[in-house]
């Protein structure tokens, strides 16, 4: 670097960098301060692959479950009885529903006349049953694979 008096409002030049310094008018040095900013900028490099394998396994099992059976078992009760009253009316007797079967007959009257009843009566079980069943599972295995 030259040694140069500065005067007045001259400028001072670097001759290695370039980089100018001013004088103000009460002889200060003005030098410029700089900073540097950093941008960063991003992208997406593939790296590796992975590889997915998918394996249907199938067995048999056997299962057990309850199933339930209704059976309805219908009875036939002759009565013969004359009505002399209110028509009957189907009804219950506990858990057997009784539905009366009416004619009417001329007789030098006509009169109802209760020739029989059907009794239905519901009768539920309960068995065990046991059945071969084939269930399917999928297995999954994962590999990566780098990329150099």
């Amino acid at each position: 670097m030259e040694n140069i008096k500065p005067s007045g409002n001259d400028s001072i030049i670097n001759s290695k960098s370039g980089d100018t310094t001013s004088l103000d008018k009460a002889g200060s040095i003005k030098i410029p301060v700089f900073a540097e900013s950093v941008i960063i900028e991003k992208k997406v490099v593939e790296s590796g692959k992975v590889l997915v394998h998918k394996i249907v396994e199938e067995r048999n099992e056997v299962i057990t479950a309850d199933l339930r059976r209704d059976e309805v078992v219908m009875n036939r009760v002759a009565r013969n009885e004359l009505v002399n009253g209110p028509i009957p009316q189907t009804r219950y007797e506990g858990d057997v529903m009784v539905i009366p079967i009416l004619r009417e007959e001329y007789v030098l009257v006509k009169q109802v006349t209760l020739v029989e009843e059907i009794h239905i009566e519901k009768r539920s079980s309960t068995e065990q049953v046991s059945q071969s069943v084939s269930l399917r599972e999928e297995k999954v295995t994962i590999e990566r694979k780098e990329i150099v």
